[in-house]
């Protein structure tokens, strides 16, 4: 298992959604391969088959309090597949429930049945044959426009490297969101943002547009170890319903 040094398995030019590269190495003494856009880490996964369809990332782990706020979710939407490491998670782990994945990039589902085990997962599930996991390769702000669908939950993780879809933090494309839920639906954003001093900004403004749609909110950084004036992983939980604490994020 043991890799000298990291492994590259592809790496593609910029094709207007960011440069791709797919890297494999040890880390923690698991052997994992990771995806980057634009030199930042967009996805992962675990190589060991028992584990491919775990959580990667950290930050992935609050998506699950959409469960904490309504236990009745059975539809969720995610914004932003990349590596598709959290609808292979939602699907593997709840069998009873269904999910839309919108991915601008169609390289980027290619490299997920690729290289990120998306495939095993149609293939174990029977994708192809139930409604469980639809994949639309569009623009989410035109998906959000158009779609009469509404769901349970939308989680927000429309990113190009590390910078996430301005289009989306709009006023008018956070109502949409808003017009798309169910009533108690739950919305969740990851936005990369430092808590207080000069890089606050994407944090500060999430939160004022989102507050103005939604009863409750709830803002909370995934790493305590970060300082609050570095742009770290936070998470925006937003819903009519009320929200419980988020003061503690599950550490790996």
């Amino acid at each position: 298992m043991k890799l000298d040094d990291d492994e590259i398995l592809l790496e593609l030019e910029d094709n207007g959604y960011g440069g791709i590269r797919i890297v494999e190495r040890v880390e923690d003494g698991k052997l994992v391969r990771v995806l980057y856009v634009e030199d930042a880490r967009e996805s992962g996964t675990y190589m060991k088959k028992s584990r491919r369809n775990e959580l990667f990332f950290r930050y992935t782990h609050v998506f699950n309090r959409i469960f904490e706020v309504n236990e009745n979710i059975h539809d969720t939407l995610l914004l932003g597949g990349a590596g598709f490491s959290y609808p292979k998670y939602y699907i593997s782990h709840f069998p009873d429930k269904r999910m839309d994945v919108v991915e601008i990039n169609p390289k980027m589902v290619e490299v997920a049945m690729k290289y990120f085990f998306l495939d095993e997962l149609f293939d174990k599930y029977e994708l192809d044959k139930t409604d469980r996991l639809h994949i639309y390769v569009t623009d989410a702000n035109e998906y959000l426009a158009n779609t009469k669908k509404k769901y349970d939950a939308i989680i927000n993780d429309a990113y190009i490297g590390s910078v996430l879809d301005p289009g989306l933090m709009t006023a008018r494309q956070t109502e949409l969101v808003r017009e798309r839920l169910n009533g108690g639906g739950v919305y969740v954003v990851n936005i990369i943002t430092a808590l207080v001093g000069a890089d606050a900004k994407p944090g500060i403004e999430a939160q004022e547009v989102v507050r103005k749609y939604f009863a409750n909110t709830v803002f909370t950084r995934v790493r305590r170890d970060i300082d609050p004036e570095d742009r770290q992983n936070c998470i925006l939980i937003a819903s009519d319903r009320p929200i419980p604490p988020l003061n503690r994020v599950k550490e790996l």
